[in-house]
């Protein structure tokens, strides 16, 4: 993308948040760049360096001030409880051991994936609220949710694509499409974890999605997913979410039974409707097509 592109990315974003990242594990903990994109030479290696020094001398260096309000959010406040250990699954069950450079997923336990799945989907709602609080501080609000609700219909459809791909090649996907559809919507990050977006799925009869009130709806020093949820203008992420399974599916809001929200009707189009523009231009994306691959087994483990 450009020179500009690369150097914005590189230095301009990664810069102050490698540092803000080191320090709040060690506020005497400094992360200098020794040389990043773009390079010079062009082949240099490795790709990007970084110098990472802990200093007991050194003066604390405090978080970045926009870090403070985000502290203050329900989600913040959000913890991985501690999972019992009596049947782990195999693989590590904690990193008390000396820095691995080549720490891989596949080395902890089962137990520690899901904590891992849990506290990745907070760091995925913490990054919304992040960039919407950023663009708060230099648009209108108006423009902000607009914003906000394009990327969360466009990452909720690509998202939702390789949540498919990855059921129907883990052979579980043989239940149906509305069963994919429940699925998919029980895994997707935008609905997860569930102590912080409470929704619902019914599936008896007719597919229903239900959302109640929940910390994601309250959060009021933020705008968040679970807000747009909320107020209805999160309703195209939705309908892309299940367009991602089938393109002949639609959601069609109805009347929240029980006092909740907002709540969603699973509807049948007779002819596939086209994907979304927010949903294409996401998938401009080299991330959108990333795929996770074995790697085998570590070259000293014999």
């Amino acid at each position: 993308m450009g020179e500009s592109f690369v150097r914005t990315m590189c230095h301009d974003i990664e810069d102050p948040t490698f540092e803000a990242t080191v320090c709040a594990g060690n506020p005497q903990a400094r992360m200098t760049p020794v040389h990043r994109p773009p390079r010079t030479p062009a082949d240099r290696r490795p790709h990007c360096e970084w110098l990472v020094e802990i200093d007991p001398d050194a003066e604390p260096l405090a978080g970045p001030p926009t870090v403070e309000p985000l502290r203050s959010t329900r989600l913040a406040d959000l913890v991985v409880p501690l999972m019992p250990l009596t049947d782990p699954g195999g693989g590590s069950t904690d990193y008390r051991r000396p820095l691995d450079p080549d720490l891989r997923m596949e080395d902890f336990s089962a137990v520690v994936l899901r904590a891992l799945c849990r506290e990745f989907a907070i760091q995925g709602h913490l990054l919304v609220l992040s960039f919407a609080a950023a663009l708060r501080r230099r648009v209108e609000a108006e423009d902000v949710a607009d914003a906000l609700a394009a990327q969360m219909t466009g990452v909720g459809g690509v998202v939702a694509a390789r949540l498919v791909r990855w059921l129907r090649a883990a052979g579980l996907a043989d239940g149906g499409v509305e069963q994919l559809v429940a699925d998919v919507l029980a895994l997707h990050p935008l609905l997860q974890p569930e102590d912080y977006v409470d929704t619902w799925v019914d599936g008896d009869g007719e597919t229903v999605v239900v959302l109640g009130d929940c910390a994601a709806t309250e959060e009021v020093l933020a705008l968040g997913w679970g807000s747009l949820l909320a107020d209805g203008r999160g309703d195209g992420a939705l309908d892309a979410i299940v367009h991602a399974v089938d393109p002949c599916l639609s959601v069609e809001v109805v009347d929240a039974p029980f006092g909740r929200r907002r709540a969603w009707r699973l509807e049948r189009t007779e002819v596939p409707r086209p994907v979304r523009p927010e949903v294409t231009l996401c998938e401009f994306s080299t991330g959108a097509g990333f795929e996770f691959s074995r790697t085998g087994p570590r070259p000293d483990a014999g």
